[in-house]
């Protein structure tokens, strides 16, 4: 997907996939990731705000490189950048993020 100047929720959650790439400029994104199965997800984001959902029971791992922004994990759910069970998880989502002027929720 790609996105400019734009304000968008974005449900992928009943979706059968296993890759999004996502690419936004100046935007307020929100995206609810698939409940089941494996994904791949790479998002390059601009002067940007990012929320992703990851439902319960889905296993994830970070990795993010950002300019002048922020991430912020909800530590709560997940207090390591990577799920224990992340290499043999059924459902989980390996979460890439590029950015610049950014902030990125991943709750």
């Amino acid at each position: 997907m790609n996105l400019g100047a734009n304000k968008s929720t974005i449900d992928l959650r009943d979706m059968n996939i296993t890759d999004v790439k996502l690419k936004s400029g100046a935007s307020e994104t929100t995206v609810t990731l698939p409940s089941t199965g494996r994904l791949k997800a790479d998002f390059e984001i601009g002067a940007a705000s990012l929320t992703l959902i990851i439902p319960e029971g889905v296993s994830i791992r970070v990795r993010s490189a950002i300019g002048a922004g922020d991430i912020n994990v909800d530590k709560a759910r997940f207090p390591r950048d990577e799920s224990p069970d992340f290499e043999t998880a059924p459902n989980a989502v390996d979460i890439n993020i590029k950015g610049g002027a950014c902030s990125v929720k991943v709750r």
